[in-house]
This record gives C-alpha cells, structure tokens and sequence, in this order.
C-alpha cells in the first residue's frame, strides 16, 4: 500500500504548490491592473505556466486584454491629435509586445490592434523627424540636424533622402581629433603610454556619433587629444618595533610537575622574552586628467579628470628570545612569515583600468 500511495501524496503536493504559486501571481497581477495592465499580463503569464487550467487567471487575463484595446485605441488617437506621432508607435509597441505574450497562454485571448497602425504612425513620426531636421540643418546646427535624421531613418528605415543628409551632417558635425597621448609625472611616469593607448582604444571602440580619433599628425585634425598622470607612492619598509614582556609562572620539577614549598604552597619564577613586530605599509596616490582642445585656438573642447588612492599593509614578528610563555598570545598568533605586499603597479593599474572607463564614457556622453 505504501508503495501505491506515495506517488499520489507527492502529485497532490506538487499541485499544492503550483496552485500556491499561481494564486500569487493572480493576486499580484491584480493589484498591478490599475496602474499597469500590460505588468499584470506579465504576472497572469506566470500564474498560467503555473496552472494552464486557472479559470479565474484566463478570466481576468480577458478583461484586461479587452481593457488594454480600448485604451489603446483612445491614447493612440490623442497622440496623433497632438502630433505625437513618436509616442504613438511607443504605445503600439508595447501593446503589440503584451499581444504576442499572451496570444501563446491558455485561454487564447487577444487583444484587438489595427495592424497598419503602427507603421502609419511610423510613416509620421519618421516625416516630423526629418522636417526638424532640414529646419535643423539650415541653421546650420549640424549635430541636432543629424540625430533628428537619425530618427526618421529609425522609424522608417531608408527614408525619402534622409541617409544622404544624416551622412552629410555627420561628417560636418564630427570633430576630427588627434590623440597626442599622455605623459607622465613621477611615477606616473611608468601608466602614462600603456593608459593613454588604453583611453584611445576605449573610445575608438565606444565609437562615439560626431568624434573621430586620428593620428597625432594628422593635418586634417580639428581637435587635439592630450592627457597626464601625476602619481606618487609610498613604501614605509619593514619597521620593527621590539617588545618586552615578564610573567610569572609555576616553576617545575624535572618529572614536570610543580614545585611547591613546605607548606604546600607553589613555588612561582618570573621568566621573560622579547620579540620584534614588523609592519610595513605601501601607499599610492593617482590623479589622470585629460583634455581635447581646439587645434587652432588652443580652447578647451571637453576636459576630466580621474583620482583615486590604494595601500596594503603587512605584519610579522619574529627574533624571539626567551621564554615564549611570556609573549602575549596576539603576538604568538602572528605570522612568522614575511608576506608581500601589493607594488605600485599593483596598487595603480586597477585605478588607470576604472580611470578609463569613466573618462571615455564621459567623452562618449560628450561627443554621442
């Protein structure tokens, strides 16, 4: 018997928590409805791959998607009252991706969308797009101009001439720049070729829209990258600080035991030691900064600048002498071992790695 009915507790246990875990979902999806159906699809979603067969979940999975429908329809409609044409195919697409996610659940609910709908809207928005952008590019502000063919051509790809003049106004717009490197002070002396290369290589590869990085001497240049490492270290070297200490201790026979006198009482000795404690501490401290400037008036185009500080430490004792019962436990749990400790290069290039991802994200936000 035992053997019949262990394989039914187990189905019912797991149906038990299936059912639990679909129950939640459920709950969660309807507090997320008023404020977020498309959220409380996502949560049905989950109910469902619980317990295909939750009547109540497909139930309300239904409404809101009919909900979902109708308020598409009206928001949609406003926004191209408006001329929000971009919103408009924001909202399509959100409604198209809850569409697709519940189209495969149980139930075989829908969520009624005219198909044409976005692409209308896309036709818009890619033609309001590259109206500013022609507005754009007459008053000769070739960035705006760019990002607003970049636009069009991302709603409607190809569209009418607007790859001809996005190529156009990326090319007016875009600083030509020669990476000059960088050069080091003190110790700083020894980052400066490998993170000036590593800085480069970052922002060739983040590859921003309107900045180019070319040779140091190449004429065509309109801007000129240069940057400095100022770094200093420390190395404090192994300090040994000496210690004393007396205790006493029972004294003892040769057998080991302990001494005592003629009333019975211990008989106490006073032993000593002493021992040196090593310490020894490397420091670093790093600033890199760097700067594009204009190659015919010398001015400042975009300019950062990175810090940072590290240090390692290290402890040992050692050349103890006398008897070990008087050194303090703290010190007998040290390391007899010297260890090593990080170096400079140890302690600056993970900052110069961090340095250089910050500064070339700062470039790239600058020149996007």
């Amino acid at each position: 018997m035992q053997r019949i009915r262990r394989p039914l507790v187990c189905l019912l246990a797991g149906l038990a928590a299936a059912s639990a875990g679909c129950h939640s979902y459920y709950r969660a999806a309807e507090r997320t409805r008023p404020q977020n159906p498309h959220a409380a699809c996502e949560y049905l979603a989950k109910c469902l791959e619980d317990d295909p067969n939750d009547e109540d979940a497909i139930k309300l999975l239904n409404e809101i998607g009919k909900k979902i429908a109708v308020d598409h329809s009206e928001q949609v409609a406003e926004l191209e009252r408006s001329g929000r044409y971009e919103d408009a195919v924001a909202q399509c697409d959100r409604v198209i991706a809850t569409r697709v996610l519940i189209a495969q659940l149980p139930g075989k609910v829908d969520v009624v969308h005219e198909a044409e709908e976005r692409s209308k809207n896309a036709v818009q928005a890619a033609a309001k797009a590259y109206a500013v952008g022609l507005n754009l590019e007459k008053q000769h502000d070739q960035k705006g101009a760019a990002r607003r063919f970049r636009v069009a051509m991302a709603f409607v790809p190809g569209y009418r001439d607007a790859p001809a003049h996005y190529a156009a106004m990326v090319k007016a717009a875009t600083l030509r720049c020669a990476f000059a490197g960088f050069h080091g002070n003190n110790y700083g002396r020894s980052l400066a070729r490998d993170a000036g290369e590593r800085f480069k290589n970052k922002i060739v590869e983040m590859n921003p829209e309107f900045l180019e990085i070319v040779g140091a001497n190449d004429a065509s240049a309109r801007g000129r990258l240069t940057g400095v490492i100022d770094a200093d270290y420390g190395d404090t070297g192994w300090v040994g600080t000496r210690g004393r200490n007396s205790i006493q201790v029972n004294d003892t026979n040769p057998d080991g035991t302990w001494k005592v006198d003629a009333n019975g009482n211990f008989i106490f000795k006073t032993v000593s030691a002493s021992w040196v404690v090593y310490d020894r501490t490397t420091s670093m401290t790093l600033t890199i900064k760097y700067e594009i400037v204009d190659a015919k008036t010398g001015g400042s185009l975009d300019a950062g600048q990175f810090s940072a500080n590290d240090s390692d430490s290290g402890r040992y004792a050692g050349d103890f002498r006398g008897d070990m019962n008087a050194v303090p436990y703290d010190v007998q749990g040290m390391s007899r071992d010297r260890p090593g400790l990080r170096t400079f290069q140890d302690l600056a290039k993970p900052k110069v790695e961090v340095a250089v991802d910050e500064m070339s994200a700062k470039v790239f936000r600058r020149f996007k």
